[in-house]
């Protein structure tokens, strides 16, 4: 797996990194195999992101690089449960065993992060230490925090019915966006999102962006708001 830094204004790439030095066991093609048929994916990168420190950070399905993928003739199921950090400058690895993780977000002086198949978001200080944990209403993918009113705006898909059962605790809902007061750290609520089969991000949009988006000239969105 590569990671290919771009400059968006020359739209170029700059450089390119690779994950393959984090990966234990690389160089052995050989894979443990039983009944099943077992393939290999490596790392299932997630994110990449600026730290607070300054360094570029990868968030990861599995921190050695290898994670196995069962597959029957129903269904794909990718093993879990030992998800974390990479830190791309120093190949210092934290393994914070989350199971499908997503969506690190720096909230105040701490990271908020889903342990999707957990159900939950578990708050981490700057040196990644667990700080506290956090329910949701499900599978969590997709969040923006309003520093205006200190809501945190997190996505809740519905499991996928193939992870039935090997995610405890999970059960097929809507999907929604679920509302975190950040000082409380409490839930204050769930929008449900109808006619939405996943969610993958949540953005939070001006009054001005949506107008664009929704066909009126930039000009005449700007306008209307003077």
């Amino acid at each position: 797996m590569r990671l290919s830094p771009f400059d968006t204004q020359a739209e170029c790439e700059v450089e390119r990194r690779s994950l393959l030095p984090f990966a234990e066991g690389a160089a052995s093609p050989a894979v443990p195999m039983d009944s099943a048929d077992q393939v290999i994916e490596r790392f299932h990168c997630n994110q990449v992101f600026e730290g607070f420190d300054g360094s570029l950070y990868c968030l990861v399905h599995d921190v050695n690089g290898p994670q196995y993928i069962r597959r029957s003739a129903t269904q794909i199921i990718r093993k879990q449960g030992n998800g974390g950090i990479l830190n791309l400058a120093t190949g210092e690895r934290f393994p914070l065993q989350l199971v499908a993780p997503h969506s690190v977000r720096k909230v105040e002086n701490h990271y908020w992060v889903f342990d999707s198949g957990k159900a939950a978001i578990n708050i981490y200080s700057d040196d990644w230490q667990l700080v506290s944990t956090l329910p949701t209403s499900g599978y969590g993918r997709g969040a923006e925090l309003s520093t205006s009113s200190g809501i945190y705006y997190a996505g809740i898909s519905p499991i996928r019915k193939r992870y039935l059962g090997v995610f405890p605790g999970q059960k097929e809902g809507p999907s929604q966006i679920e509302l975190f007061d950040v000082e409380c750290k409490l839930t204050i609520g769930t929008l449900t999102l109808s006619y939405v089969e996943q969610v993958n991000n949540v953005y939070l949009l001006s009054e001005i962006q949506v107008e664009h988006l929704a066909g009126l000239p930039l000009e005449q969105s700007v306008a209307s708001q003077v």
